[in-house]
């Protein structure tokens, strides 16, 4: 009988082979992950950038509100007591800081804008105010000049916020002393806390009698600036002074490194810096307001180095992040 016929594959086939198998492998595992970094980069650049955008539509549809007091043409007839404080005076609804200013929000007392700890220096910081928020409250009947309370068809449910009253003859602004379920406004000057409290009704009137179809606004009064929060990242924050001295300040949007804010005048030709010489009557001439917000990403390594970009300021800034971190 004659032997059965062998065959297979050499060694120097085996080792070909198996070296086409790892060069085919390695550029497999090479193309995942070069898919893999770029889905992480875009994905980062989108959420920077709807991040982004959100903060700027914020801020921008606050500030284009400012100064807004329903159909009153007039100045408002306030009947706080601290009614030249910059928090709920709408005859000044715009204030910006320059952060590397002395007068930077991080200087304030709590007698002020109330002490921001954990303020980025160099970082501004602007106020805004405005009455454009209803309260969905209605009048049941009409209001004299020298009434104390405004009678209403519900629960006011707004225990010491600020109230703008308003009609084309003019407008009012207190503080709202009746229990969130009484169905009035009262703008009496008892209890004084939380301030800023109301002056004594007695001789200090409303600037003229309210017919029911009064508009009845909230007065919204609100400074933006960055921080850290408690993770140590840098936010975008807001504070409130909607209900008095019982300050609220939120966090809108972490990882936002910067912010800087120019101003544009009616007598001006271009964009300046806050001063903190202006008065009132000279933020009183604002006429635009330019923003910019420099963010970055939670993820490391989305770039190969790190970045260096420059962003506007006046004395000229180059943001120098720690890691190779996308920016927007």
């Amino acid at each position: 009988m004659s032997g059965s016929k062998q065959s297979g594959f050499t060694l120097v086939e085996l080792m070909v082979a198996m070296t086409v198998g790892l060069f085919l492998t390695a550029g497999m595992i090479s193309l995942f992950i070069g898919s893999k970094q770029s889905y992480r980069a875009t994905e980062s650049l989108s959420r920077l950038q709807e991040n982004g955008r959100f903060a700027l539509d914020y801020l921008s549809r606050e500030i284009r509100q400012a100064g807004f007091k329903g159909s009153c043409t007039k100045s408002p007839n306030s009947l706080l007591v601290d009614d030249s404080t910059d928090r709920w005076n709408l005859n000044a609804s715009i204030r910006g800081w320059d952060g590397s200013d002395t007068s930077a929000p991080n200087n304030y007392s709590a007698s002020d804008y109330g002490a921001i700890s954990n303020y980025v220096i160099d970082t501004d910081a602007i106020m805004v105010k405005h009455a454009a928020t209803l309260s969905g409250l209605e009048a049941s009947g009409d209001t004299s000049s020298t009434a104390t309370t405004i009678n209403l068809t519900g629960p006011n449910g707004n225990l010491n916020s600020i109230f703008v009253i308003t009609d084309p003859h003019g407008c009012d602004v207190f503080q709202n002393r009746s229990a969130s379920t009484a169905s009035t406004l009262s703008r009496s000057n008892s209890p004084t806390t939380p301030g800023p409290g109301n002056k004594n009704p007695t001789g200090n009137n409303f600037s003229h009698a309210y017919d029911k179809d009064m508009e009845i606004l909230l007065l919204q009064s609100r400074i933006y600036f960055i921080a850290q929060n408690t993770n140590g990242r840098r936010a975008l924050w807001e504070r409130r002074f909607d209900g008095g001295d019982a300050i609220n300040a939120i966090e809108l949007m972490e990882n936002v490194f910067d912010m800087q804010i120019t101003y544009l005048t009616d007598s001006g030709t271009n964009y300046v810096k806050a001063n903190s010489a202006w008065t009132e009557t000279d933020w009183g001439k604002v006429i635009a307001i330019r923003i910019n917000l420099l963010l970055y990403s939670d993820d490391d390594n989305l770039t190969e180095a790190s970045m260096s970009l420059p962003f506007m300021k006046i004395s000229g800034y180059t943001a120098r992040p720690s890691s190779a971190r996308k920016e927007s």
